[in-house]
């Protein structure tokens, strides 16, 4: 048994045994279970706990960019705080709400920094073009990273990672892809990083 430290709102203690399985940490307590993930780095990507996470994003130094504390104590998949300064309450919106009918719920308004109030606010796909390469040009909002992906196949995939950890250019992102080099077709998706 060994006593160790766990953040969040407040500080609580926890005494625990540590199991070490296939890269995950876990730690087992008395109301829920802790759970730390990693990167392919090797670099602490997560802390989750019973109703709420803490994200951490690296720069190309190692050094953490981003620390984002969650907390949903109505489990309906969004961060209290979140709910609180886009609702001023926590049970306006929920898992699958669209509050301003733009067609991106309020959670992945959450996730990709987007205004949940404003129907010309979310992550789109803005352009498609082709010269020397294709280019696909989308939405974007600082403090995030992106991935875009490609595949030649819509339904059975696979999209795979063409760049990863884009920084954002607001209010617009461009990637000129100058792989793309027969005639595909070629499908694009674009990711937020977390």
């Amino acid at each position: 048994m060994s006593t160790i430290p766990c953040g969040g709102k407040d500080r609580i203690w926890i005494k625990s045994i540590l199991f070490v399985v296939l890269g995950i940490v876990s730690l087992t307590l008395y109301a829920g279970a802790i759970t730390y993930t990693y990167d392919d780095s090797y670099r602490l990507k997560g802390v989750h706990y019973n109703k709420g996470h803490i994200l951490y994003r690296y720069d190309r130094n190692n050094n953490v960019t981003k620390e984002i504390s969650q907390y949903d104590s109505d489990g309906d998949g969004l961060d209290d705080d979140w709910e609180t300064s886009n609702f001023r309450t926590i049970t306006a919106a929920h898992s699958t709400s669209d509050s301003d009918g733009d067609g991106a719920s309020d959670v992945n308004e959450s996730s990709s920094g987007t205004d949940p109030n404003d129907p010309n606010s979310s992550l789109r796909l803005i352009d498609m073009g082709s010269g020397s390469g294709l280019m696909v040009s989308w939405s974007s909002e600082s403090n995030f990273t992106y991935r875009i992906e490609r595949s030649s196949d819509l339904v059975l995939g696979p999209f795979v990672p063409i760049q990863n950890n884009m920084i954002p250019t607001p209010p617009m992102n461009i990637y000129v892809d100058m792989t793309a080099t027969n005639e595909g077709p070629w499908f694009y998706r674009i990711a937020v990083e977390q």
